[in-house]
């Protein structure tokens, strides 16, 4: 199951590329992810693992995240591990550019471990998921919030 959203942002990919490629930088727009424990800065790199805190139903929560999927400046696909589950599940969280004349689609998506839950339980987490969502601002709330990030800083477009 699959959930996000998209919007444009009046930048260069290359000017928004570091806000999804580098966790320091993720961490201070994504409110999802808190308490990084990364070893290096700078961009990830596909393969690499590293440890985040998440709020999950109101507790934080240790989570194990691996970058499964990496195209500069197009695609970072996180791969967060749930260790506490029984059995483990993860969330997919994708994170797209695509350049549109002088801005950049910016799209991200979250894909549920559909393969390991039934249909019932899919379609309830699908819905705490939306209430969740919609009570923290969702999806498009955080693309707002890297906008006005990114159209209000200094660096150049």
């Amino acid at each position: 199951m699959k959930q996000g959203a998209q919007l444009e942002i009046a930048s260069r990919p290359e000017a928004i590329w570091p806000y999804c490629s580098e966790p320091l930088l993720l961490t201070s727009w994504f409110s999802g992810w808190h308490n990084l424990n990364r070893k290096v800065e700078g961009p990830v790199k596909r393969g690499e693992t590293f440890g985040i805190t998440v709020l999950d139903f109101d507790q934080e929560q240790p989570r194990k995240v691996e970058v499964i999927e990496y195209k500069e400046r197009i695609k970072v696909t996180y791969r967060i591990y749930n260790m506490s589950s029984e059995p483990p599940r993860f969330d997919d969280i994708i994170f797209q550019l695509a350049p549109v004349k002088n801005s950049t689609k910016v799209e991200i998506a979250n894909e549920m471990d559909g393969l390991r839950l039934s249909l019932f339980t899919r379609l309830l987490w699908l819905i705490f998921r939306n209430f969740r969502a919609a009570r923290e601002g969702g999806w498009k709330e955080a693309l707002t919030k890297l906008k006005n990030k990114i159209e209000n800083s200094t660096n150049p477009k």
